[in-house]
């Protein structure tokens, strides 16, 4: 339990949980001399830590929340393409809080993030955008008028503004003085080519548009802060990303089929830790770690089985640390409801113009322990880069290093629960639910109104 420096007992701190879609520890500016996207998250983590390594432990959105809420790694708690529905067993850091006495919500941007797949459980209420009509702003304004007064509260928001199809505003700086309309022709929205050679020039003008939508999350960012601030002074915040995006790199856009750290390095930031100082943590340290930390600072009880380990919060802690992140595939899987099957078409659409030595096929597995990182694959050789050397993962020196990469991929944990083998659900998503699916891409068009181009908010 934390305490006041007098000794006595302090009352258990609000936390705020803030994860902006898609977005990669390079695209916010957190202390490097670049293009002001995120103000407010610059100030946060001027004032607070900013974990200057910090790795997701899944590419995509379902399983890298999983990792958040449970301290465990994909093959751990098993949510993901392979079973899309967690567990009723799985026990998350908002049940430990609500057993502690904490008050809980959950606001999503992103339709993973809804009962359908059972990661909000623990939560009192949640509010899914696009069903509730509401933004996120006013979803936690109007649950803070209502919430009984006093208790600590546990609020958890995701917002998608970064999400493919990437959509700009009108005070975006487009590369060559583009009009907006005309750089949204050019962005390849959800359901782009892969393992094809991309265009230079499109390819900035996409990561403009992304570094435009980052904006918008950050002024929501500063919106739901500062009103959750006005009841918990003494609020501590985290805000980070579930993954990150290709722009390109090893000829991929988007955010599957892969484990490269374009896809797994976030940026973090941790603001409001009584009697801690800024600091930049260069400590390697995963999203997993968010659960046992956020369970450390309420007081409450731990999670069982957590693979994640609590934050550093100094610069000499926690240097030594193998981080471990997964991807499980499925397009071998067989489907008989609507939902499996729209999946299952969904990505073996994505890949339709990858060959076989393209290592975007099958289940993979990575672990870093600095300065190297290996990659082991259920369909190819497994490879090994010097990031020191090589932070773009462009030369594998597994021949050469063999002993060295043996050493790294026994360092994968064996996996643990082996989920049911199917992409099904109990019951058809609600209409809303699919169609926000196809908004970000997870499904292919069918009868949706090709005139929508964007399920954001």
């Amino acid at each position: 339990m934390l305490t006041f420096s007098c000794g006595a007992e302090a009352p258990p701190p609000s936390i705020l949980l803030f994860v902006i879609d898609t977005t990669r520890a390079d695209d916010p500016a957190l202390g490097e001399s670049r293009l002001e996207t995120t103000p407010y998250w610059r100030r946060l983590g001027e004032e607070g830590l900013v974990y200057s390594r910090s790795i997701s432990q899944a590419p995509w959105t379902l399983p890298a929340h999983a990792s958040m809420l449970t301290g465990l790694l994909p093959s751990q708690h098993g949510v993901g393409w392979v079973s899309t529905r967690a567990e009723d067993a799985l026990v998350t850091v908002t049940e430990r809080l609500a057993e502690a006495g904490y008050e809980t919500l959950a606001v999503a941007e992103n339709p993973w993030l809804t009962p359908t797949f059972n990661l909000l459980q623990g939560f009192d209420q949640n509010f899914f955008i696009r069903q509730k009509g509401l933004t996120a702003e006013e979803a936690v304004a109007e649950w803070l008028e209502n919430r009984p007064a006093g208790a600590p509260f546990f609020v958890f928001v995701n917002v998608v503004d970064p999400h493919a199809p990437y959509q700009g505003h009108e005070a975006c700086r487009l590369p060559d003085r583009l009009a907006l309309d005309e750089a949204r022709a050019l962005n390849p929205g959800t359901h782009p080519e892969l393992c094809v050679p991309a265009d230079p020039a499109e390819l900035e003008v996409m990561r403009t548009l992304h570094q435009c939508d980052l904006t918008l999350a950050d002024e929501k960012l500063r919106r739901i802060h500062g009103l959750l601030l006005e009841q918990a002074p003494e609020l501590i915040s985290i805000v980070t990303s579930d993954h990150g995006e290709h722009f390109g790199e090893h000829q991929l856009m988007s955010h599957q089929f892969s484990v490269r750290n374009e896809l797994l390095a976030v940026p973090l930031v941790v603001h409001g830790l009584a009697g801690i100082d800024p600091a930049r943590i260069d400590a390697w340290v995963g999203t997993s770690d968010l659960a046992p930390s956020i369970l450390e600072w309420a007081g409450a009880s731990p999670l069982p089985g957590q693979e994640g380990r609590t934050l550093p919060t100094r610069p000499e802690e926690g240097r030594e640390r193998a981080v471990v992140s997964e991807y499980a595939d499925y397009v071998s899987l067989e489907a008989s409801t609507g939902m499996g099957r729209r999946l299952l078409a969904a990505g073996r659409g994505l890949r339709s113009d990858c060959g076989p030595d393209q290592p975007v096929f099958g289940s993979m597995r990575s672990v870093i322990r600095y300065p190297h990182k290996a990659i082991q694959y259920s369909e190819y050789d497994a490879e090994l880069f010097d990031l020191s050397k090589d932070p773009g993962e462009t030369r594998n020196i597994a021949e050469e290093n063999r002993s060295l990469l043996e050493e790294l991929l026994a360092l994968l944990p064996e996996a643990g629960r082996v989920p049911n083998p199917s992409p099904e659900l109990p019951s058809e998503p609600a209409p809303e639910i699919l169609e926000s699916l196809r908004a970000l891409g997870y499904l292919e068009a069918e009868e949706s109104d090709p005139s929508k181009t964007n399920g954001k908010e």
